[in-house]
């Protein structure tokens, strides 16, 4: 699907939610930082409990990571 379908399929669901005024300014302003692609091996029952989460689990993946990161110091 393209994006230019995604739009209109999101235009064409009553339940989808709308953006709400000033939206604009809520919205990060930043480029993401670049990704580095890595072979990693993770315990089987990690990977899958993270794939059950739905789309996007390496992101969410990312993000455990990130978090891990920036509670035990962030160059340390």
């Amino acid at each position: 699907m393209s994006h230019e379908e995604a739009v209109c399929r999101r235009h064409a669901d009553p339940e989808a939610p709308r953006p709400y005024p000033g939206w604009e300014k809520a919205a990060p302003a930043h480029m993401p930082r670049p990704k580095d692609r890595l072979t990693l091996r993770v315990d089987a029952d990690v990977v899958e409990w993270f794939k059950r989460q739905g789309q996007g689990y390496q992101t969410r993946m990312n993000a455990a990571l990130r978090a891990f990161m920036d509670a035990h110091g962030h160059g340390s």
